[in-house]
């Protein structure tokens, strides 16, 4: 395969748009450690196979039967001429930049000098090859699994219209499905508390609460008291709505049993060592109960 406009590709080879939402977007333009560092093993792989066929080619030049500076065409190789080396080596230079590969990048800034004075060997790209190859060793990459990488990269499928009902949770929504994807389940328990905290600060406001400490506590203790008091209830909110969403959250306490702590006045991870059925279980009953405040909270 030519990767020379080939577009970036997935750890596991299909290809992921950027990532152009999320924490990172809206501080400033900055980009998290995590975004900067996503690696594309196939992508490389590809790039080190290209620089091999350019060693190639420059050995055919130096034994006399090919120039790659002269343009010739018609030899069954796909790097057939300087402009094809130089759109390579550009590609070959971002790729480094992106992983940060320090030292490859200075050696890949050496040979682009090289191929512009026409004056590029075989051993300067072997050079580049055996230093993308050395760095690549001294680093652990971690790989999502195949059936998470949607997760990871698209951590917003799914929770559109909840996104669209309490835009401040996004941020919460992205970084527990990454941290899920990432096997980091207490992270994602974490957050995943985080986005119905922002459901029951929203719901607190329209049943009244003035408790400075807005979340689940305060939320809870105001739907308790208006089941029970249902003259209370404000006019614009139906009485089955109070019920059902104090029955959620009784549903919600359940199966959080202990591993989430209500006493301190909103929600705190009490249990680690989440196992992903577990971690799972508690975003499934948050994104349950979201989708029932985004549906019917007016």
């Amino acid at each position: 395969m030519n990767i020379l406009n080939a577009p970036t590709r997935g750890m596991i080879g299909e290809s992921v748009a950027p990532d152009t939402s999320g924490p990172h977007r809206r501080l400033g333009g900055l980009v998290t450690l995590l975004e900067l560092l996503r690696f594309y093993a196939h992508t490389l792989m590809e790039i080190v196979e290209d620089l091999r066929l350019l060693q190639g080619e420059l050995i055919q030049g130096e034994l006399g039967t090919r120039n790659i500076f002269r343009g010739v065409y018609g030899a069954p190789m796909r790097l057939r001429n300087a402009t094809d080396a130089s759109t390579l080596l550009e590609k070959t230079l971002q790729e480094c930049n992106r992983v940060l590969l320090v030292q490859s990048a200075k050696q890949c800034k050496l040979v682009i000098e090289r191929l512009n004075d026409k004056q590029l060997k075989s051993f300067e790209v072997d050079a580049l090859v055996q230093a993308i190859e050395h760095e690549l060793e001294s680093r652990v990459f971690l790989s999502v699994p195949p059936e998470r990488v949607d997760q990871f990269a698209k951590p917003t499928n799914g929770w559109a219209e909840i996104i669209a009902a309490f835009p401040d949770a996004q941020e919460d929504v992205e970084e527990m499905n990454k941290g899920f994807a990432l096997s980091r389940y207490t992270a994602a328990v974490f957050h995943s508390l985080l986005v119905v905290e922002h459901g029951l600060i929203a719901l607190g406001k329209r049943i009244g609460i003035t408790d400075p400490k807005a979340g689940w506590d305060a939320t809870y203790k105001r739907m308790s008291w208006l089941v029970n008091n249902r003259a209370s209830v404000p006019a614009d909110l139906d009485f089955n709505f109070i019920e059902q969403t104090k029955a959620r959250m009784d549903s919600m306490k359940l199966a959080w049993r202990n591993k989430i702590n209500h006493a301190a006045g909103r929600l705190i991870v009490e249990k680690t060592g989440f196992s992903d059925v577990s971690a799972e279980e508690v975003i499934v009953a948050c994104r349950s109960f979201m989708r029932f405040l985004a549906e019917n909270l007016p």
